[in-house]
């Protein structure tokens, strides 16, 4: 049969005389381009709905209107992906391959087979500056971002206000040093040692 209810355990199956699960699916429905185990449509969109019911109870949906969201409850497309391939978190129109949007916003790469706080380099926009940086496990940032680009092209090692194009906070250790310019001159905070 196309269509079977299971008496004993309420089971419902397509394609199959002994559904597993509450509702259980066997076999394909096929178009031109793909096969599907499972096909949802409607003229505008189809809509797949997640639903916890208990006293917190959120639904999530699952949408596609041409491009594929996936929504809060409240209508926020928390993810979008666009028929072109780019993919937006936070936006639902992202300009580049990957977008996210947020305020102050993070990505984080974590190393699981890291020791204790060590496992955490982040990178974060926030007010026109872009930084890098560590954090704790317990994702606090507990240091100062290791690099800062700010908004007027200044790179801060170890600082987060650069006051040249390359401030360094704290000794720099290097072979040599190559000054090109003879007109420049350079101011040494706190001294220059040899």
């Amino acid at each position: 049969p196309f269509l079977m209810v299971d008496r004993n355990s309420g089971n419902v199956g397509v394609g199959t005389t002994s559904p597993s699960q509450l509702f259980s699916i066997t076999g394909i429905v096929a178009n031109a381009n793909e096969t599907q185990h499972l096909l949802i449509s409607g003229t505008t969109q189809g809509v797949i709905g997640l639903l916890k019911t208990d006293t917190t109870s959120k639904l999530w949906t699952i949408r596609n209107d041409n491009n594929f969201k996936i929504r809060e409850s409240g209508g926020d497309d928390r993810l979008v992906i666009l028929s072109g391939g780019k993919v937006g978190i936070g936006t639902t129109t992202p300009n580049w391959i990957l977008q996210a949007n947020g305020t102050r916003p993070f990505f984080t790469l974590s190393d699981s087979s890291a020791g204790t706080n060590l496992k955490h380099w982040f990178m974060s926009s926030q007010g026109g500056n872009l930084y890098f940086g560590t954090s704790s496990d317990a994702y606090a940032t507990s240091t100062i971002s290791a690099l800062t680009i700010n908004s007027n092209s200044r790179i801060g090692v170890g600082t987060t206000t650069p006051f040249e194009k390359f401030s360094v906070q704290g000794g720099i250790g290097a072979d040599y040093f190559t000054a090109t310019s003879n007109t420049a001159t350079s101011t040494f905070n706190g001294g220059f040692f040899v």
